[in-house]
């Protein structure tokens, strides 16, 4: 009689479904290096996916296109010419959209600096979001001083796109009133020169496991740690085409600190980098009161 008990025992755990993926957000593993790269490099190539999409929108593209469709039209009849017409007026589109694309090569030449892994390898802290045994997310941040940052904005002012999916924003041509204290101010304290600061030098979600609160959660995180760091300040610099990184941030706490035009074509177009800033200490007061 025991025999077709197992028998049985056997089959319902071999039609038994598998166990839910488990979710959880863990400082970066070595093995996770190569996918976090990838995932770095892809939203970056996301991000000229944005910009070549806002261009092909601007103003500047149909005044370029429609004084040279209108002479294809005047030269040819559309009545005895159509072929001609048709692949002329394609071609010339065609053409018209490769030359404006070009103004993105230098989001694509970040992508390809990515893969370097710098961002990861000169990061304080890097956290991952792994699901089952995919890396879907992933923020990684760099300490900094309070010297060492007002450096760095002046080096993005000077015409640098800073490498990293997330770094500080120039601050040439600012039209937003920083919202820091005067302790940015070329006369510093001795405590203001060794105050500790933190720049979010990537955050990023899988496309497909956005818009339902990861990257939220991954802000959360490495705020949690920099309180723990005894961080004071945090800094992320965003596009200003990626209005949902940007909602998320100021659902987070984050405000916008400063706000500069790209260098080159993309800035002429009205392309321009925000920087998000978040006073830790402040963070975590109103973490507190709200539990």
């Amino acid at each position: 009689m025991s025999a077709p008990s197992t028998t049985t025992e056997t089959t319902e755990a071999a039609a038994a479904p598998a166990p839910p993926k488990a979710l959880e957000i863990r400082p970066l593993q070595p093995t996770d290096f190569g996918p976090t790269v990838d995932l770095v490099s892809e939203a970056y190539l996301h991000r000229r996916s944005l910009a070549n999409i806002y261009i092909f929108r601007h103003p500047y593209f149909f005044a370029s296109i429609i004084p040279l469709l209108a002479f294809i039209f005047g030269r040819y009849s559309i009545v005895t010419d159509l072929g001609n017409v048709m692949l002329l007026s394609i071609g010339l589109v065609m053409a018209v959209m490769s030359l404006f694309a070009r103004i993105t090569d230098p989001l694509k030449e970040m992508a390809k600096s990515i893969v370097k892994g710098d961002f990861l390898s000169l990061s304080d802290t890097a956290l991952v979001a792994n699901y089952g045994e995919q890396v879907i997310g992933v923020v990684s941040l760099k300490y900094v001083n309070l010297a060492d940052y007002n450096s760095a904005v002046q080096d993005g002012g000077s015409g640098k796109i800073l490498e990293g999916p997330a770094g500080v924003a120039p601050s040439a041509e600012s039209d937003v009133s920083s919202k820091r204290s005067s302790t940015t101010t070329s006369k510093k304290s001795k405590k203001d020169k060794d105050a500790r600061h933190a720049i979010i030098t990537s955050w990023t979600v899988v496309r497909r496991y956005r818009h339902v609160g990861l990257g939220s959660d991954l802000i959360g995180q490495a705020l949690e740690v920099a309180k723990k760091d005894g961080i004071e300040s945090l800094l992320i610099q965003c596009l200003s085409l990626e209005k949902e990184a940007a909602k998320s941030l100021r659902r987070n706490g984050f405000e916008l600190v400063s706000s500069a035009k790209l260098p080159g074509g993309l800035g002429r177009l009205g392309i321009r980098t925000d920087t998000y800033a978040i006073d830790v200490k402040g963070w975590a007061k109103a973490a507190a009161k709200s539990k």
